[in-house]
């Protein structure tokens, strides 16, 4: 996974905490600020899409649910070939199920 690291003591940061001071809150809590970037974006906008409107803690046991229905393997035709009941039984709501279905049946299409 890649990652995108923010030190505090680098010219960059420097620069953009001299322009908003509002960024210094983020910075006295740590030195360096780790950003993890998924480059897998199909898994990562179906993340999006289950998370809307939830919680973190109850969008994260949805998200669980459907990596382990997939053996830790979520794909764009897994999603389009699953049935709707065995997405409704992970806690999916038929709009989200259609939505995952929608960015699954782009991403088949690429």
């Amino acid at each position: 996974m890649k990652q995108l690291r923010y030190n505090k003591s680098s010219e960059e940061i420097k620069y953009l905490l001299d322009k908003d001071a509002s960024l210094d809150f983020l910075f006295s809590l740590k030195d360096e600020i780790v950003v993890n970037i998924d480059d897998n974006y199909f898994l990562s906008l179906a993340g999006i899409i289950i998370a809307q409107q939830l919680s973190s803690k109850v969008a994260n046991v949805i998200f669980k649910r459907l990596e382990n229905m997939f053996h830790q393997d979520v794909t764009a035709q897994k999603i389009l070939d699953a049935k709707d009941e065995d997405l409704r039984s992970i806690g999916l709501s038929h709009q989200k199920i259609k939505y995952l279905r929608s960015l699954a049946e782009c991403h088949a299409q690429k």
